[in-house]
C-alpha cells in the first residue's frame, strides 16, 4: 500500500478512472506491478476485451492483495448481487460495484 501521503489508484485496461491514476493491461498485473506502484485501489470494468472483474479479483486474491477494488459496470439491475460474488473470490478486499466514476 501506499505510505498514506496520496491514495494511489491503478487503472486496468481501458476502464475510465480519476485524473493522475496509473494503468496497466490485465497481462501486466503481478507482484512485481503491485510492489512497485503499491495501489489502494484497483479498478477495472466488469467486462472488457482482455479481461474481467472476475479475473482481475482472482488474480489480485492470488498475489495476496489486499485493499479497494472498484469495478465499473453500467446498467446492472442488480449490482449487489455481483458486488457479493465478487466479494466471495477474495474476502480480504473490498470489493465496490459502481455504475461509473
Amino acid at each position: 500500500m501506499s505510505d498514506g501521503s496520496k491514495a494511489v489508484a491503478l487503472l486496468i485496461g481501458a476502464v475510465a478512472g480519476p485524473e493522475g491514476a496509473l494503468r496497466a493491461p490485465f497481462r501486466m498485473l503481478d507482484a512485481a506491478l503491485l510492489a512497485h506502484v503499491a495501489p489502494d485501489t484497483v479498478i477495472c470494468a466488469l467486462l472488457a476485451g482482455d479481461s474481467d472483474a472476475m479475473t482481475v479479483a482472482e488474480r489480485l486474491a492470488e498475489l495476496g492483495w489486499r485493499g479497494r477494488l472498484v469495478v465499473v459496470a453500467q446498467g446492472l439491475p442488480n449490482r449487489r448481487m455481483v458486488q457479493q460474488e465478487l466479494q466471495a473470490i477474495a474476502p480480504w478486499i473490498s470489493v465496490e460495484v459502481v455504475a461509473g466514476l
